[in-house]
């Protein structure tokens, strides 16, 4: 079977949470993929559709959340080639080489890629260029960003 929307890394804290909210959400059946577990997983109270192979559980035109490891972005770009697939990449840490590739990637298939994906930091960033007439003013702007203690990089 193959499915519209795939996220890869639904074992990790941000898979789970992202494929939960992509079911609540109602946008078709949403299966998971994670190159570092295997199945069963449970999602939002069931059981999450697992796919072993992403390109042929990925249909023609279909949609992967990343959220698994920078050493996939490779494969996932040659993916998104291959089937006209569409990324949503949340995954940090990848180098240069590996964002050239997914810019590249982007002439050809929709990308988004996105450092962090919290509605306030997406806030923060619109405010800016804002707060930084108070550096003008004489004002010390300064901004903590924090994770929980299991975040890689």
């Amino acid at each position: 079977m193959s499915y519209a929307l795939i996220v890869n890394g639904a074992a990790g804290r941000m898979g789970r949470l992202v494929a939960a909210d992509l079911r609540q959400a109602g946008l078709g059946e949403v299966a998971g993929h994670d190159p570092a577990a295997r199945p069963p997983l449970v999602v939002d109270g069931g059981p999450l559709p697992w796919v072993d192979d992403l390109a042929s559980g990925l249909s023609a035109g279909g949609v992967v959340v990343d959220f698994s490891h920078p050493r996939c972005t490779d494969a996932l770009c040659s993916l998104a080639l291959r089937r006209g697939a569409r990324l949503v990449v949340g995954t940090t840490g990848q180098s240069a080489a590996q964002l050239d590739r997914l810019r590249r990637a982007a002439e050809a298939v929709p990308v988004v890629l996105s450092r962090n994906f919290s509605l306030g930091i997406n806030r923060l960033l619109q405010a800016l260029p804002e707060l930084r007439i108070l550096t003008r003013e004489g004002f010390d702007v300064e901004c903590v960003e924090a994770h929980h203690k299991q975040k890689r990089d």
